[in-house]
């Protein structure tokens, strides 16, 4: 059982680092991808928990954190759409 359980572990762990990768080195269409995809899987909420000093607002609550986001994220389709 600990074969299997090292396995998994070491393939988790070689995964997000390749995910890391590609989004430190990746386009911005790459990391919103990224983004949306962990919006999608792990939901807002916890995003604005691992991260937020990405919304630059370090003191604020949860709440207006993930409505930051949710604006800048908008804003950001919108400029998409536009090019």
């Amino acid at each position: 059982m600990g074969y299997w359980l090292d396995r998994v572990f070491i393939v988790l762990v070689v995964a997000i680092s390749a995910v890391y990768v590609i989004y430190a080195l990746g386009s911005m269409s790459v990391k919103r991808r990224i983004l949306a995809g962990f919006i999608h899987c792990f939901g807002l909420r916890i995003y604005t928990l691992l991260s937020p000093k990405t919304m630059g607002c370090t003191h604020c609550g949860v709440e207006l954190q993930k409505k930051n986001l949710i604006r800048q994220l908008k804003q950001s389709g919108q400029a998409d759409q536009n090019k």
